[in-house]
């Protein structure tokens, strides 16, 4: 046998790798309780449109109100708790070691368990985002037709937000492994919660208010407030997810962790 085709067999492809570890991710987000409060969480949007369309309120004005539970807590929080403990579930697991013995790529692991994990939050927020929209023109069905802009911004601003704040997430996690949700949430408190809500520039800095330019909640007062078009707040996504997808990589690629206590 050659030399070539030992190191091929001693060591996979990257997508061969990349794949092992979504499946792995996916295996552990079937058979663990996590998904279920998702879904529960991915429902109440769903639970307060029914409610006001039985309060007589309904159409586009109603579905822009259910759509700000999504841009400022769903599409943040949902991916937190989900991509977040990615590097962190291995080392309390005390399974740290023997996955990255394996003759492949560390970084890898975070790019497959990221993909993995955003391919369900994405169709799962898309749906109920796409089911809120129902359930908000149910009292005038011709609305479902003539608002239909405002779905397709809305779906893409679910979208965007699954994969950039999971990407977020896993930076996030692969920095801090110990306490990944919990650093994750304090960033999410600060910069999403805080800038993204005050008077001024600084809001740009969060993906928040880009989600809410896409979605087409964002009304700019002038001044010094930030007026993007929708295209270029989800390009700005997009590369955001690029960049902090890279950059989990690297530091799992990068950094030596310790599974004792």
């Amino acid at each position: 046998m050659s030399e070539a085709q030992t190191h091929a067999m001693v060591a996979p492809s990257v997508w061969y790798s990349t794949s092992v570890y979504a499946r792995i991710a996916l295996l552990r987000l079937r058979r663990g309780k996590v998904i279920y409060f998702t879904l529960g969480l991915l429902v109440l949007p769903i639970v307060v449109a029914l409610i006001a369309l039985i309060a007589r309120s309904w159409g586009a004005a109603l579905f822009k109100q259910v759509m700000t539970v999504y841009v400022d807590f769903l599409l943040m929080f949902v991916p937190a708790i989900h991509a977040a403990p990615a590097l962190g579930e291995e080392i309390d697991a005390r399974t740290f070691t023997y996955v990255f013995a394996r003759p492949a790529p560390r970084w890898t692991m975070p790019l497959g368990k990221f993909l993995a994990t955003a391919a369900v939050l994405l169709v799962g927020c898309t749906l109920s985002v796409a089911l809120a929209y129902v359930v908000c023109m149910l009292r005038d069905p011709s609305e479902l037709a003539s608002a239909a802009d405002l779905l397709g911004r809305a779906v893409c601003a679910a979208a965007l937000g699954s994969v950039a704040f999971g990407a977020l997430a896993t930076a996030i996690g692969a920095l801090f492994p110990r306490r990944p949700v919990v650093a994750t949430l304090v960033y999410l408190l600060i910069v999403e919660g805080l800038f993204g809500h005050i008077p001024g520039f600084l809001k740009a800095i969060s993906l928040s208010f880009h989600l809410r330019v896409v979605a087409g909640l964002n009304q700019a007062s002038g001044g010094w407030e930030p007026n993007p078009s929708a295209l270029l707040s989800a390009g700005i996504l997009f590369g955001v997810t690029l960049l902090f997808l890279w950059l989990g990589a690297a530091i799992v690629a990068g950094s030596e962790y310790r599974t004792d206590k």
